[in-house]
């Protein structure tokens, strides 16, 4: 069969029209590629930088529980806090990062709630119009990338206060064993204890511990309920300053991944609150008399471990408490389950602990429904 003349050469044509469309195809691939990469870079970038931003909003509401101030600038430093993020975070996590915090008083006359759509006065860094209300900025920059996010936030004032003078308050039978005094007052003579039902060993008479404690019976001969000595206002103002420093835990899995976080246990205002879910142990060290801390497990027990020092108050109304080794708990424990006491010294009443979280439930800060805003940097 002869081939036809004009038909000469199209296969190599052919053939090179496949090869440059694949290699178009490649190089579009490779271009897409990149392109998706750096996309995904960037993005991933951006979301470290708005975590960072949050971070930072978290800790200007933290500030403002502590120093809310009508008469001076409420700041941040913004190198503490940058090294603080990194610290938990990891340098790598957050490389060439930065973050600013700024507070401005809201734009309401002297004493009056602010409008419904509120705006910043940026002539003062405090409460200068003293109603109360304060706007927290925050700026992230992280890798080139720049977040800003604000909100305005409202003090709240609680009356309900935690009894000062009670080591324990239980609804539920206290076990005893040791030699020494298992319930006791660090400010000197006796303290007060409210058990349904007292259970010792043999070296631990009852008259024993009514020498060094006033022994009473929950609500029936007292009077004196659960609420009387942690009241449910206080109970609510703390679990509000957990959830607005994010140490408010939904369950046990939720508490051991926020605690790998070096500052949990220490982040301003040192309160954890566990929904649902028992704590094997505490961390030794974290709390002194004067930065005490509060654990709330609201469906849940506590158990201590070891010869640890612990300042602060536990609060169980669903659970009880557990000591395994010789553990102290300085300041005072409330719980609705048994209460199984070992070691010299289990429990002692603190006033200067008890204070120091009173301070915490009658000042606490809440974001303002609506007003949270990201912004053009």
């Amino acid at each position: 069969m002869k081939r036809v003349r004009g038909q000469q050469g199209s296969a190599l044509i052919l053939i090179i029209g496949i090869i440059a469309a694949l290699a178009i195809l490649a190089v579009a691939i490779v271009v897409l590629t990149g392109n998706v990469q750096r996309n995904t870079a960037g993005h991933r970038t951006q979301s470290k930088t708005f975590n960072v931003a949050e971070a930072g909003l978290d800790a200007g509401a933290a500030t403002l529980r502590s120093t809310w101030s009508q008469t001076t600038d409420v700041t941040v430093n913004p190198a503490v806090l940058t090294a603080q993020l990194e610290a938990s975070a990891g340098s790598a996590e957050l490389p060439a990062s930065d973050v600013k915090v700024v507070f401005y008083d809201d734009d309401a006359r002297p004493g009056q709630p602010p409008s419904l759509s509120p705006k910043m006065d940026q002539r003062y860094s405090y409460d200068a119009n003293k109603n109360g209300y304060l706007w927290v900025v925050s700026t992230a920059k992280v890798s080139g990338k720049t977040t800003r996010v604000q909100a305005l936030f409202r003090r709240g004032m609680f009356s309900g206060l935690l009894m000062d003078g009670v080591a324990l308050y239980t609804k539920n039978l206290l076990t005893i064993a040791g030699n020494g005094a298992p319930i006791g007052s660090d400010d000197g003579g006796k303290t007060s204890a409210y058990v349904e039902s007292i259970t010792t060993d043999p070296k631990k008479l009852e008259a024993d511990i009514r020498a060094s404690v006033n022994l009473y019976q929950p609500t029936s001969s007292t009077g004196v309920g659960i609420d009387d000595v942690f009241p449910s206002s206080t109970l609510n103002a703390l679990t509000a300053a957990a959830r607005t420093a994010g140490t408010y835990c939904k369950d046990e899995r939720d508490l051991t991944n926020k605690a790998s976080d070096k500052m949990f246990w220490t982040k301003d205002p040192r309160v954890i609150v566990v929904e649902s879910g028992n704590l094997s142990d505490l961390p030794t060290g974290i709390w002194t008399a004067e930065n005490p801390g509060v654990v709330i497990l609201l469906n849940g027990s506590l158990t201590v471990k070891g010869n640890s020092a612990i300042y602060g108050v536990i609060y169980l109304p669903a659970g009880g408490v557990t000591y395994k080794g010789t553990p102290e708990i300085h300041g005072m424990v409330i719980a609705n389950g048994t209460c199984d006491l070992r070691g010299d010294r289990a429990i002692s009443s603190n006033a200067t602990v008890i204070a120091n979280i009173n301070k915490k439930s009658t000042s606490t800060v809440q974001l303002v429904p609506n007003t949270w805003r990201e912004v053009k940097p």
